[in-house]
């Protein structure tokens, strides 16, 4: 028994150490009001910096389950970022809230974005939202796909700064697309973002 308490003790500290706040990574998320998949958003989070952008204000963003919108979430993270835009150690992961659990734990989640090498890293979909026509001037997918891979709004994370080059360019209204917007950085060939054609830094959950 003391052998296996011996044993434990270090595994214990070093489970607990995984899931300790991280204040080199901060999650920031989108949600005018609290509903079950916030709920289980927030439960998933309780280890991580996070604030939510947007709880108790009006959306002004559309209909973005039935057609272009979602501006909204740009302009409110364009804000939060603006007194960050400096923090160059600084690792901002962005997620919908209401159909998005955090399936690791902030190390982890850190670990795995150095590793992809990238300024900032975009979660990828199997369809280009809203004009589908963009789909082929997108990258070529590895040899085991077979639909195009275009990044999708619904999770990314990068540092700070870069994310800031990103989103100070939206100068559009709350009603027009996220998705469309930074579907047309990506192209930007100046703009380096790459893709995580995996999902391995964020899980999305059933509605």
């Amino acid at each position: 028994p003391r052998a296996m308490a011996a044993l434990a003790l270090p595994l214990l500290l070093l489970l607990l150490g995984q899931w300790s706040l991280c204040p080199g990574l901060l999650v920031l998320t989108v949600a005018t009001e609290v509903t079950d998949g916030y709920r289980r958003f927030l439960r998933s989070a309780h280890a991580f910096n996070y604030s939510t952008l947007g709880l108790g204000r009006r959306w002004r963003g559309g209909d973005i389950a039935r057609s272009p919108g979602g501006g909204q979430k740009v302009r409110w993270l364009r804000a939060a970022l603006e007194p960050l835009r400096g923090r160059g150690g600084l690792v901002v992961l962005f997620v919908d809230s209401y159909d998005v659990v955090l399936a690791g734990p902030p190390r982890e989640l850190l670990a795995k974005f150095r590793a992809a090498a990238g300024a900032v890293v975009f979660a990828a979909e199997r369809f280009c939202w809203p004009r589908e026509e963009l789909a082929p001037l997108y990258p070529p997918c590895p040899p085991r796909e077979t639909l195009p891979q275009p990044r999708g709004n619904g999770g990314f994370v990068g540092y700070a700064p870069a994310l800031w080059a990103l989103v100070e360019r939206w100068r559009f209204r709350d009603d027009d697309d996220d998705q469309l917007f930074y579907t047309q950085l990506y192209l930007n060939r100046e703009l380096r973002v790459s893709l995580n054609n995996e999902v391995r830094v964020r899980q999305k959950s059933p509605k």
